[in-house]
């Protein structure tokens, strides 16, 4: 539903945040992670910056622009 969101007219210091409900339980994270950074690029001139939330972790993939890549644990394995 990213198109959605470029469609609105959001200020530029917005940041977005793309919730996957896809769980995998671990596996396919490695093949998975550069098709979401993929999928989220087409964000990444609208908004700030561009995180995705998947598998217990947030990555940030966008800011002004630019590829980064960071990646936050917010919840573990045995969690779920």
């Amino acid at each position: 539903m990213i198109t959605k969101k470029l469609t609105k007219d959001y200020q530029s210091d917005v940041s977005l945040v793309i919730y996957v409900n896809l769980g995998c339980y671990g596996a396919y994270v490695s093949e998975g992670v550069p098709i979401l950074c993929e999928g989220a690029s087409l964000a990444k001139d609208k908004f700030k910056r561009v995180f995705v939330f998947w598998e217990g972790n947030f990555y940030k993939f966008w800011e002004d622009g630019k590829d980064v890549f960071e990646k936050w644990q917010y919840a573990r394995l045995d969690d779920f």
